[in-house]
């Protein structure tokens, strides 16, 4: 169980057919109480069941003990498809009232069912007696994948409205839907309902439990959203905000999906979220029911912050200006500046415009931006650099590294964009005169290849797709350049060898030679981790063992741990196999010291959110901070709007942990398509 989690004791179910949980100070003691549902699945009838902790922490622990499980009475179903709960003042008493909510599945069409548990005192007891079960009108699922349900007042009129949601899993992709019940009723009965609402962006095929949450603003009512995705790895929980809850069931703007940190169950059997305020800050607390295979399920919940404190989570600023170039390629250049260069851009109406690279029209392939300056004027856009086909070159999907003077060295990119046909040229960018320039041309075309730095202040080139890659795709050569001499060196590997993958992720170690530490993009050519040594001839290959999921790290992110001379090697996240898989990420981190006489791969504390198609950068407190990325590939995406950072320093072992905070507060930018930068916290 990851840290952050609570468990709920005494978990005695094996099979469970949805689970839920509410929150509300019971006693009027100014502390809040945590009500966790769950339906018991045993051979015969089904039972709903619940319990509550009492007294909740500041970090939502129960200090005040847990009550005995407790039924929900003339419980009906024999197989449900989802259970939810909630805590209100129905009766207007100045006491909680106990509402359930669950989906009764028989033979043919399912139903939602719910009733009233009247007075629910701090020990769990009904004390005014159930009302009937009553059935959410119109309801049309065959198949459902769980429930939810909340009361709130939301128009001020001193009375509860009962908002019932619920999955529909039909042939394809689920829905979500949920509607409102005005003016509820001690009896359970409502004035009036609204048409059902979809929450739209659903993504799941598959989902393994459901949860709502009114929240209260100043002035409105917000309505949370949560979901357990049955995922192709482990599970995932995302939660999205959804402003200005009408009562006539509208919602003023949706906001974007979040992830639930540390989610580490693979399969679940329902879960929910409720809102929460300790010491004036607000949270969800998102509660799981995890079905380990073989064994008793667990139930388990965390508090995830709603509030942004800038302090402690950071935040981005959007910066109001263009840098009018897509920011494919970036680099850091040694006066504090940075280039950006892209060329194409991924948009072959880009690469064939007759304006591509014009610069007095506005097309530029490469820009230089002066963060010291803080208006517009801080960016320069270089002369645009003109190929041998008297074409721009184009930078896009080719590979760079800092040359020992200072220059950046450019090479490879896209010839053509029929089958992305890469190009063997080569060029350097002067960090003084601000011009880009040709050196010598590679053997082979590379597009996706690797460049590094070596020791000696030569420059290697590794992989890449080839100018002809339809009748030969791999550029299964490895390239040295000499900038002394303006010249590149061919290697070759061992033909047992099958080559490097997409840009591979290249490390130059201490002794001369290269780590490939499994990472790569969109490339599930079956190489695994190795160190490769240049010095003969065909160059020879180590195997480097021990990583999780087999060295196969598709769009993963990969960084040299500080100090560099621990010769340390951290792979982050990414995907189990290449592109014709369209795998998830996975939250998976390795670590090899390549000092050891016997390097091999060991698990690290794994990321909060999994991720692929992201970014890892070291900051200046050796914090690891990752950003960006993806749930999924490019044809699916569901972007990561959440950061992982990881403390570590020179006294701490691999434990050292991914700390995710709440979602970066966002300042507002005052046009589209403006450039950010991140803020820093101490972690």
């Amino acid at each position: 169980m990851p840290h952050g989690y609570a468990e709920v004791p005494d978990w005695f179910s094996f099979e469970n057919q949805g689970g839920n949980v509410a929150i509300a100070d019971l006693t009027g003691s100014g502390m809040q109480d945590v009500l966790v549902i769950a339906v018991d699945n045993p051979p015969g009838q089904n039972r709903g069941i619940y319990r509550i902790g009492r007294a909740l922490d500041a970090k939502g622990g129960v200090n005040g003990g847990w009550t005995p499980w407790m039924d929900v009475p003339d419980w009906p179903s024999f197989e449900n498809q989802g259970v939810g709960v909630a805590l209100a003042d129905v009766e207007n008493k100045g006491h909680h009232d106990l509402i359930v909510l669950m989906i009764d599945s028989p033979a043919g069409n399912n139903q939602g069912l719910y009733r009233i548990g009247r007075g629910l005192d701090r020990d769990g007891n009904v004390t005014a007696g159930w009302g009937p079960w009553l059935p959410v009108p119109d309801w049309f699922s065959f198949d459902n994948q769980h429930c939810a349900v909340a009361a709130a007042d939301l128009n001020a009129d001193g009375k509860l409205e009962l908002i019932v949601a619920m999955i529909d899993a039909p042939a394809g992709p689920n829905r979500a839907l949920y509607r409102i019940g005005k003016n509820l009723k001690v009896t359970g009965e409502v004035d009036e309902w609204t048409p059902w609402f979809e929450v739209p962006g659903w993504f799941s095929w598959d989902n393994q439990g459901l949860g709502i949450a009114v929240i209260p603003q100043a002035d409105h009512t917000d309505l949370a959203v949560f979901q357990i995705d049955n995922a192709t790895e482990q599970n995932q929980a995302f939660y999205r905000v959804g402003s200005h809850l009408h009562i006539n069931g509208n919602i003023g703007a949706w906001g974007p999906w979040l992830g639930v940190p540390a989610w580490f169950a693979w399969e679940n059997q329902g879960g929910g979220i409720a809102p929460i305020t300790i010491e004036g800050e607000r949270f969800l607390a998102a509660m799981m029911i995890d079905s380990p295979v073989g064994q008793k399920n667990g139930g388990y919940y965390r508090l995830v912050p709603l509030d942004t404190v800038p302090a402690r989570d950071g935040g981005w600023e959007m910066l109001p200006f263009h840098s009018q170039v897509l920011p494919v390629h970036l680099a850091l250049l040694p006066h504090g500046k940075v280039l950006v260069f892209a060329g194409s851009g991924s948009s072959a109406t880009r690469f064939n415009a007759p304006d591509f690279g014009d610069i007095p029209h506005g097309v530029f392939t490469s820009v230089v931006w002066d963060p010291k300056i803080p208006d517009a004027s801080n960016f320069s856009h270089p002369p645009t650099l003109i190929a041998p086909d008297h074409r721009p070159f184009d930078f896009f999907c080719g590979g760079d590294t800092f040359l020992a003077d200072g220059r950046l060295l450019s090479a490879g990119g896209t010839n053509h964009y029929n089958n992305f046909g890469g190009r063997k040229d080569a060029c350097v960018f002067d960090p003084v005169t601000h011009t880009w320039t040709f050196v010598a041309p590679m053997t082979h075309g590379r597009w996706y290849p690797t460049l590094i730095t070596l020791g000696n202040g030569h420059a290697l080139a590794a992989s890449g797709l080839t100018d002809d890659h339809v009748a030969e795709p791999h550029n299964n050569t490895l390239e040295v350049y000499d900038p002394g001499l303006n010249a590149w060196k061919t290697l070759h590997f061992q033909p047992t060898f099958p080559g490097l993958p997409l840009y591979p992720h290249l490390f130059q170690l201490a002794d001369g030679r290269v780590l490939f530490d499994g990472g790569r993009m969109d490339d599930d050519l079956l190489v695994t981790p190795c160190i490769i040594d240049l010095v003969p001839n065909p160059v020879q290959t180590t195997p480097v063992p021990g990583m999780a999921g087999g060295g196969m790290r598709n769009q993963s992110a990969s960084v040299l741990l500080p100090p560099a001379q621990d010769q340390r090697i951290m792979i982050i996240g990414g995907g189990p196999a290449g592109k014709p898989n369209k795998t998830d990420a996975i939250d998976s981190v390795d670590i090899v010291d390549v000092k050891g006489p016997n390097p091999h791969f060991l698990a690290a504390a794994p990321l909060n959110l999994p991720r692929l198609h992201h970014n890892a950068v070291l900051l200046p407190d050796r914090t690891v901070f990752v950003t960006g990325g993806s749930l999924k590939q490019e044809d699916a995406p569901l972007a990561r709007l959440q950061p992982d950072l990881r403390s570590r320093n020179r006294h701490m072992d691999d434990s050292g942990t991914f700390y995710s905070p709440s979602a970066l507060s966002f300042n507002r930018c005052p046009s589209p398509g403006c450039s950010s930068v991140v803020g820093g916290r101490q972690p």
